[in-house]
């Protein structure tokens, strides 16, 4: 993601106000001209050190999600077959509902 688009994202986040954790470099300085969840996040990170801050935000769990999500994707396609809202839900719900039944089942 270009620079320019990941600050829009993070700017589009705070305006909702929906938490963004941002992973910054071991070295990176709060006090460095950036956004705002920019700076909090890498003074957090300075203040608690990387184990502790990674557990605080469960900064890891993306990848397992990321993991399912391409998995379904794979085996049932990225598209749903229906074009209106409530059947879509219905048809993602099933995909993700035999996808745990798969799971149960050790595939």
């Amino acid at each position: 993601m270009a620079q320019r688009e990941m600050e829009g994202s993070q700017r589009g986040c705070l305006k909702l106000d929906i938490a963004v954790d941002v992973k910054t470099k071991k070295n990176a300085s709060a006090l460095a001209k950036a956004l705002p969840s920019w700076k909090k996040c890498a003074g957090e990170l300075q203040a608690l050190g990387y184990e502790k801050w990674n557990e605080q935000h469960e900064y890891g769990k993306r990848r397992a999600v990321e993991g399912v999500f391409s998995f379904v994707k794979r085996i049932f396609g990225e598209n749903v077959r229906v074009q209106s809202q409530t059947p879509a839900v219905r048809e993602v719900k099933r995909k993700f509902l035999i996808y745990n039944m798969l799971q149960d089942m050790g595939i």
